[in-house]
């Protein structure tokens, strides 16, 4: 009977004090194509040399999302994938993170020139992004 007791306290206890701590994800778990160019502080194409993250970010009931990145093509394109390779990325909100990457060390310079360091971390980055369903053709443009 006692342990009856101690029992039924204790499960009062947790969920007066919240025990179940997840919030309900409000964002679709399925990935997401996500794709676009990069334009530098300049306004013109990173052109290779870059690659591109979406980092989850904090906001209202959680972190929810999945990180994704990507390598920024010669034509300034990119295509996020998680970092299991998984093509696209789940909804979310995230911290955009653009910065020089890459073995071709004339676009990797190139790309140190026309990216803003602000966005070389997440840690520094101002730029978010809202991931509701699949983002086509975004243009991510880089300012100062």
């Amino acid at each position: 009977m006692r342990s009856l007791i101690l029992c039924g306290c204790f499960m009062i206890l947790c969920s007066a004090l919240g025990c179940s701590s997840s919030e309900a994800n409000p964002y679709s778990t399925s990935p997401q194509v996500v794709t676009g160019k990069v334009r530098g502080a300049g306004g013109d194409l990173v052109r290779g040399g870059a690659e591109i993250l979406l980092t989850p970010k904090a906001k209202e009931n959680g972190i929810f999302g999945r990180e994704g990145s990507s390598p920024v093509g010669p034509d300034g394109s990119f295509s996020l994938k998680t970092l299991d390779g998984q093509e696209g990325i789940p909804e979310g909100f995230y911290v955009v993170v653009v910065r020089p990457y890459g073995t071709n060390n004339a676009a990797k310079q190139a790309a140190t020139r026309s990216i803003p360091k602000k966005y070389w971390s997440e840690d520094t980055s101002d730029m978010t992004v809202e991931i509701t369903g699949s983002k086509t053709n975004w243009d991510i443009k880089l300012g100062n």
